[in-house]
Parts: structure tokens; C-alpha cells; sequence
């Protein structure tokens, strides 16, 4: 659909992709032969394959807008400073007892079906655990065992907490510390040592009771495994809160073995003949072009919405609906999104279920 009238009076005009693919590819001609094609702005809300770059690197030097800083940022780099990769896979399938921290599987999570339809074979078929914290009655939490409605942004200090009973009950895995990490077991136990089950229960609101005798199953069941999610990465100390849950992992040995912890397996699809691009924060791209520090041509917005999930929805509007700032925006989304209600041009697009793309996922278990 293309805009007639006023940006964002939602006068639209259905046209054919035909004429669609024409009026954008004139757009983005236009702006080739100007030499400017940096101020083509791209913002991919995570799904920007390599095929996508390859559209990109058709047209030049694009700058692409960065959402990971909004998103899973902490998750990534607690993850790379705990064991160097980027993302864990739990072994759910496999696993007896899963301690989920803020995460849902039961309704989204980045592994998909996949992971979903392998945490219930678990608990169907092997009798697996799930227990979950998190402040309010998800799916998933709806689903569990058990379900702990911990104060928010508390769940590192439970991790803490279990951690610390895991090594003051002598349950943890010594060889596999000895062997795998560079902290001795005497100086993790003094590191932990502050915090107690009772110091845990003032701030979180969950038993020091409770926190003791979970903490006590997921060290004696083997084996096991945890999910993390945006309840804990998403915060100012999110990546010392994946770490806090992380360590659960190291400490009962369950790291990298059928039904734990494990480190991704992928296949390398990078191809060298695909450029390198200039990425830019989304709050700082969204900045500058406001500012009028740099010229933004065209804003391609591709299954990204940020006039929703931006936090500054104030510095968006701003943005979006100044047609000096943004002279012409394209969204293409599998939806009417808040974005999309102010765009140019509006193109359809298939869900994940129904399209094809080039990515590497990690296997999803053993």
C-alpha cells in the first residue's frame, strides 16, 4: 500500500507489487546516482540474514540500525565473558530438571517451536522438573512444577543464593571446576559467601526455605539445566545476571553434556564477497538524524517496529513523522504495526513459518 495524504492520516491506496518493487526501486536509484546511499537507513527488528545483506550490498554502502543494544545485548555478552560463545543451548530434552529464570518458553523464545516441543517431550516422557521464577503468571510459569513470583530484577541474587548452597552443602562438581574454570572451589565459596538463602528472601520475596531445597534438587538431579530470558538479561546489570544463572551450570558440572548446558554447534555461512557495513545503535541513529547530523534518504524498516518497542517513544514520533528528518519511509512487516501506520510505503511480508532465509541456528540438542 502506498500513503495518500498526510504521513500517518491512514489514507491508503493498494497497489500491485509490481508498481511497489517500481516506486522503491526508483527511490533508492535516485539516491545511487546522488552518491548518498549511506543515508539509506536500514532497521531489521533481528532477522537480518545474510540474504538481506546481500540486498544491501546491492545498493551500496546502507547504514544499518543496530536493535541488539534493545534486546538480547546483556544475554550476548554475559554469555561471551562466562565461556566465550554467544548463546547457550539448553538440553532440554534430555534434561530432569530445568530452573527457568525470566524466561517463556511456553510462548516465545528465540529457539522457537523447537525448544518448546522439547521441553514438554521432557516433562511428558521423563518426568523433567521445570520450576520458574518470574514476577508475574506467564505461560510457561502457569505450566511449571513449581513458579516462585520473585520481586523484579532480584534473579541474579537468587542464582547467588543457590549457588552458595550449592557449595556450603559440598553438592558441586569439584573436578569439573578444578579442571574447567580459573577460580579455585575455596575461593568461590568465600566469593559467595554473602549471600545467604536469608539475604536473598528480604529482597526477592521467595523462602529462604525454598531457595535452599530447590538449590539442593538441581545440584542432586542429573541432569540439568537452566533458561534465562528477558526478565533477567533485560535490566542495567543484565549481563552479571546471566552470569549469576550461568554459573548454576558450572558449578553442578552440567556444562557441554547430554541434558545440560551446552555450547552452540553451526555451520559457518558467512561469505566473504558480502561487504562490512557501518552499524549504528538505534538510539543513536534515531539521534543524529534528528539532530540533522547526518542525512537520512530512506528509512527501511524490515519487521522492526520501533514506534512500539523503542523505549523513547517520544524521540520515534519525532522522527518518524518528520518528513524533513525522514523523507521517505518503507516498512515491510507480516502486519499493521504502529510503525507501518506511518510509513510511505508499506510492504507485506511472510512470517518465519512461511518464508525462506540463509542462517545457521545452533542444533538444538543432543
Amino acid at each position: 500500500m502506498i500513503r495518500r495524504g498526510k504521513r500517518g492520516s491512514g489514507n491508503w491506496e493498494k497497489i500491485s507489487w509490481g508498481k511497489a518493487i517500481d516506486e522503491l526501486a526508483n527511490r533508492i536509484r535516485i539516491i545511487r546516482d546522488s552518491g548518498k546511499t549511506e543515508g539509506i537507513f536500514f532497521h531489521a527488528g533481528g532477522e537480518e540474514t545474510l540474504l538481506a545483506k546481500r540486498f544491501l550490498g546491492a545498493l551500496g554502502n546502507p547504514t544499518i540500525i543496530d536493535e541488539e543494544g534493545l534486546n538480547h545485548l546483556n544475554k550476548v555478552v554475559g554469555q561471551r565473558l562466562t565461556w566465550g560463545a554467544g548463546v547457550e543451548v539448553p538440553d532440554v530434552a534430555n534434561s530432569r530438571y530445568i530452573l527457568n529464570f525470566g524466561s517463556n518458553p511456553y510462548e516465545d523464545h528465540e529457539f522457537y517451536v523447537g525448544l518448546i516441543g522439547r521441553l514438554v517431550e521432557a516433562r511428558l516422557t521423563k518426568g523433567a522438573k521445570l520450576v520458574t521464577f518470574d514476577p508475574r503468571l506467564s505461560k510457561t510459569a502457569g505450566n511449571s512444577d513449581e513458579w516462585f513470583s520473585i520481586r523484579p530484577g532480584t534473579d541474579a541474587l537468587v542464582a547467588l543464593a543457590m549457588a552458595h548452597t550449592i557449595m556450603k552443602l559440598e553438592l558441586h562438581d569439584r573436578e569439573f571446576l578444578e579442571r574447567w574454570t580459573n577460580i579455585s572451589p575455596q575461593r568461590l565459596a568465600e566469593h559467595l559467601s554473602p549471600y545467604t538463602p536469608e539475604k536473598a528472601e528480604e529482597m526477592s520475596g521467595i523462602r529462604a526455605d525454598d531457595i535452599t531445597r530447590i538449590a539442593r534438587e538441581f545440584a542432586s538431579v542429573k541432569p540439568a539445566t537452566t533458561l534465562s530470558g528477558g526478565g533477567v538479561v533485560k535490566h542495567l546489570n543484565g549481563v552479571q545476571n546471566e552470569r549469576c544463572v550461568a554459573l548454576l551450570n558450572a558449578l553442578t558440572g552440567n556444562i557441554d553434556t547430554p541434558g545440560g548446558y551446552c555450547l552452540p554447534r553451526t555451520y559457518g555461512l558467512e561469505q566473504t564477497d558480502i561487504p562490512a557495513f557501518a552499524s549504528v545503535p538505534a538510539q543513536r541513529a534515531l539521534t543524529l538524524i534528528k539532530e540533522g547530523r547526518v542525512s537520512c534518504q530512506l528509512y527501511f524498516s524490515y519487521k522492526s517496529n520501533p514506534a512500539y518497542s523503542n523505549p523513547d517513544k517520544k524521540l520515534v514520533e519525532e522522527v518518524l513523522h518528520d518528513e524533513k528528518s525522514v523523507p521517505y519511509l518503507v516498512v515491510m512487516d507480516t502486519h499493521m504495526t504502529e510503525t507501518a501506520h506511518v510509513a510511505d510505503l508499506f510492504l507485506p511480508a511472510a512470517t518465519y513459518l512461511e518464508s525462506w532465509g540463509l542462517t545457521s541456528p545452533p542444533a538444538r540438542g543432543r
